[in-house]
């Protein structure tokens, strides 16, 4: 699903959950996806959302929270395009 730019809240459905609410701020667009478990080589310093770009278009690739080393992603990217190398946007 695409998702216009603006202010996001990203939570979990339920507390050892993993699917994620993804919701505008102003609550006008959300979306639930199921994310996998991603583990950093240290805590992060700052909470972060990491996107792929294909071509003109962005996907929300990963989630970081700041102070865990525990993050979520999404396989693929939302893409079903494997031929094309992502480029990282972190937002």
């Amino acid at each position: 699903m695409a998702l216009p730019a603006g202010e996001y809240r990203v939570q979990k459905v339920a507390y050892d959950s993993s699917v994620l609410l993804i919701q505008r701020t102003d609550h006008a667009a959300a979306t639930v996806v199921t994310s996998f478990a991603a583990q950093a080589n240290a805590k992060q310093a700052q909470s972060k959302l990491l996107f792929h770009r294909y071509r003109n278009r962005y996907f929300l690739s990963q989630i970081w929270i700041a102070g865990s080393a525990r993050g979520s992603e999404q396989r693929d990217a939302g893409t079903g395009h494997d031929c094309c190398p992502p480029h990282r946007t972190q937002a």
